[in-house]
């Protein structure tokens, strides 16, 4: 009995909405502007992939590690604006904690000591070890 009520409903319902069961409604009668075209919904994801992408995290940024094409300088320019992206905001303090321990063995003995110095200064002492290391390598 219930169903029976709730399928006229349903049909009334269609039959105000122009929805019959008898009749199919056609694309270009439900559109506005039936000239024009619209893009695929894979170019839209595309279009808009920036708000996908996953941001970084305090336990992802201690994995982010330099790729062996790039300097020192590079890298640690490419972290801070990793770091920059990570909500909530992270203090310099706790930021130079995280980018020490996200080092190689080589320049994380170096920088271990370094807790209270500023981002540049460890910027600045980064470059004097891959220098020393690059020297070391040569000889």
């Amino acid at each position: 009995m219930i169903n029976r009520k709730k399928k006229s409903l349903e049909d009334v319902m269609r039959g105000l909405c122009g929805f019959d069961s008898s009749q199919s409604v056609r694309y270009e009668e439900l559109c506005t502007f039936p000239e024009v075209e619209l893009p695929p919904a894979n170019a839209f994801v595309d279009h808009y992939k920036f708000h996908v992408e996953i941001t970084p995290d305090r336990t992802s940024i201690t994995k982010l590690k330099p790729k062996s094409t790039k300097c020192f300088q590079e890298y640690a320019i490419h972290w801070r604006k990793d770091v920059a992206r990570v909500h909530p905001y992270i203090e310099e303090s706790e930021m130079i904690t995280y980018f020490i321990q996200a080092q190689d063995s080589e320049y994380y003995e170096q920088m271990v000591t370094m807790g209270g110095k500023t981002f540049a200064e460890i910027m600045k002492a980064g470059k004097m070890i891959e220098d020393g290391l690059n020297l070391i390598s040569v000889c």
